[in-house]
C-alpha cells in the first residue's frame, strides 16, 4: 500500500535484507551530503575529462587521503565512475542531476545534530521537546530543500494558479510571508511583483540577517525582514495585508490556532492566506494509501524536527508534518476563515483560504 508494497508474505531473510539497505543507504547518504557540503560533486562535474584522486584534491584544494575515501564510497555506491587502469574518476553526465538531491540528502546531518536530544524527549522524566537553535544551520537545509521551488514553479506554476490574486499583487499589495527563513520566498515574491511590499516574517535572527542581505545584495527596496514571534504579530498590523504565505509552518507551531487568527486580523477583508502543507492525512491509516507518497519519510522528519520543536516550551500542538488534510482543513476553518479550495501545489498540499468580508 502506498509507496511500499504488502509484506504480508516477508520472511526473516525478505527484512534481515531489506534492514542491511536502509541502514546502508542511509550510511551513504551521510557520504554524499559530505560530497554536496565540501563541493566535490560540483568540482567533478565541472571536470570535462576524468581525473585523478591527486588531481581532483589539488584542483579543490582538499587533502588528498580524504578525497580518496569519499571516492571510495561514491564509486562502490555507483554515483562516481572509476576507471581501475588509469586510476581516474568522473561522474556520468547522465548522473550529473545528483544535484537534485543535495536538500534531501543535507537532512540527514543537519537534523541529526539534535539526534541525542530527541531521544532523551522519550523519557517519562526527559524534556518536552528540544529548541529550534539545537539544529544547526536549519535555515540553510531549508534553503537548499525548497530554494530551487521558489526559484521556479513558485513563481511560473503556483501564483498563474491563483489569477485573481496574481493580478493584485501586480497592482500592488501588502504581503506576509510567515516563517520566510532565509527569505528565499520573500525575495523571489518581491523581484516578481515590484509594486508589492512583501513583509518576511521569522524568529530566526540569523535566517532574517541572511534574508536582509540577500536583499540588499539584489537591491529590492519592497522586501523587509522583521524578526517576529508569529504568535504575538504587532497590534498595528490589522487589516494591513492583502495576501499571506505560509510554507511548510502551520504544523510546526505550538499554537497553530492562535497564529491563524492572528494572520486573519492582519488580513484585509477578503484577503487571501496560501497554507502549503505536505500532502498528507490525518491518520496513519489514511497515509498508507497510494495517494500519500514517501510517508515513512514524513513521519521521519517530523520526528526529528517538527513534533520536538512544537512541544520545545511545554505545551504545544505537535501535529507535526503528517498533520493532514482532514485536522488541517478543520484547524483553518476553526480559525475562521472560509476555504477557497485544496489542491495540489509545489510538491505539497495548497489551502487556498479567504478573509470573511
Amino acid at each position: 500500500m502506498g509507496d511500499s508494497k504488502d509484506f504480508s508474505d516477508e520472511t526473516e531473510k525478505d527484512f534481515n535484507s531489506r534492514m542491511r539497505s536502509i541502514v546502508n543507504n542511509g550510511i551513504t547518504c551521510i557520504t554524499m551530503a559530505l560530497g554536496f557540503e565540501t563541493g566535490l560533486f560540483k568540482l567533478m562535474i565541472s571536470m570535462e575529462t576524468p581525473k585523478t584522486c591527486q588531481e581532483i584534491a589539488e584542483a579543490g584544494k582538499f587533502k588528498e587521503r580524504y578525497v580518496r575515501e569519499w571516492l571510495g564510497s561514491m564509486v562502490t555506491a555507483h554515483i562516481v565512475s572509476f576507471d581501475p587502469v588509469e586510476e581516474k574518476y568522473w561522474i556520468p553526465k547522465h548522473r550529473h542531476s545528483i544535484t537534485q538531491s543535495r536538500g534531501m540528502a543535507m537532512c540527514t546531518p543537519t537534523l541529526s545534530t539534535a539526534f541525542f536530544d530527541v531521544a532523551d524527549c522519550f523519557q517519562e522524566d526527559g524534556p518536552p521537546g528540544v529548541p529550534y537553535e539545537k539544529y544547526d544551520r536549519f535555515d540553510a537545509l531549508m534553503t537548499q530543500v525548497h530554494g530551487p521551488m521558489f526559484q521556479n514553479e513558485f513563481i511560473t506554476d503556483f501564483f498563474p494558479s491563483m489569477p485573481d490574486i496574481q493580478a493584485k499583487l501586480e497592482s500592488g499589495l501588502n504581503v506576509l510571508d510567515i516563517g520566510c527563513g532565509a527569505g528565499t520566498s520573500t525575495i523571489e515574491m518581491a523581484k516578481r511583483f515590484p509594486k508589492s511590499h512583501v513583509h518576511g516574517l521569522d524568529f530566526s535572527v540569523t535566517g532574517i540577517k541572511e534574508a536582509q542581505a540577500k536583499a540588499d545584495a539584489a537591491g529590492l527596496t519592497n522586501a523587509t525582514f522583521i524578526c517576529q514571534d508569529v504568535t504575538a504579530l504587532p497590534a498595528d498590523w490589522t487589516d494591513k495585508f492583502g495576501y499571506a504565505f505560509a510554507h511548510m509552518v502551520i504544523h510546526d507551531l505550538t499554537d497553530p490556532h492562535k497564529v491563524l487568527k492572528g494572520i486573519l486580523r492582519a488580513l484585509t477583508p477578503g484577503g487571501a492566506l496560501s497554507v502549503v502543507d505536505p500532502k498528507s492525512h490525518s491518520t496513519l491509516k489514511g497515509n498508507l494509501s497510494e495517494d500519500v507518497k514517501h510517508s515513512h519519510v514524513l513521519y521521519s522528519l517530523s520526528l526529528l524536527n517538527c513534533v520536538p520543536t512544537s512541544l520545545c516550551k511545554g505545551e504545544g500542538a505537535a501535529l507535526g508534518a503528517a498533520m493532514g488534510r482532514e485536522k488541517g482543513q478543520a484547524l483553518i476553518e476553526n480559525a475562521g476563515f472560509n476555504i477557497s479550495s485544496i489542491s495540489d501545489a509545489l510538491g505539497a498540499q495548497h489551502y487556498l483560504c479567504i478573509k470573511p468580508l
